[in-house]
């Protein structure tokens, strides 16, 4: 059995959101690059994940939820995060220029801590603590 997200503070939360976000990209043949990556006041890119051989850049929001009762985690990237995330990508790549000739990518993570099928809509998910999906291409 996974953790229990009750009993964790959503710094918690988001942190073991982050974790399997980038266990995940991992598994698909990703460098996490940088974790948590700053530039001053403008924010932060949760997880930035590198393809070498297929030449992509991801920059990932990560959004973690405790279930799936309210709505996805998806819809609380509005459009300010989404153009903050992606000037923080423009920053981000004039500070490593080696990475100007691969494709970008913006994804998020949706992560969900699981219970039952009911809280998180997948059964073969239930009872292993947390389920993720990567959605690919999200803005």
């Amino acid at each position: 059995m996974g953790p229990d997200a009750k009993k964790l503070s959503n710094k918690e939360k988001g942190r073991l959101g982050e974790d399997l976000a980038a266990s995940e990209y991992v598994k698909r043949g990703f460098v996490i690059e940088e974790r948590n990556w700053r530039k001053g006041r403008t924010g932060e890119i949760d997880v930035i994940a590198l393809h070498r051989e297929k030449r992509i850049l991801c920059f990932c929001e990560v959004k973690t939820r405790k279930d799936r009762s309210f709505a996805d985690a998806g819809a609380a990237v509005d459009y300010k995060k989404r153009m903050r995330i992606r000037k923080l990508a423009e920053l981000f790549l004039l500070e490593r220029p080696e990475f100007s000739n691969f494709y970008v990518r913006f994804d998020v993570a949706e992560v969900y801590f699981c219970g039952t099928s009911e809280t998180c809509g997948d059964r073969e998910a239930c009872g292993t603590g947390m389920k993720i999906d990567i959605i690919e291409g999200a803005f």
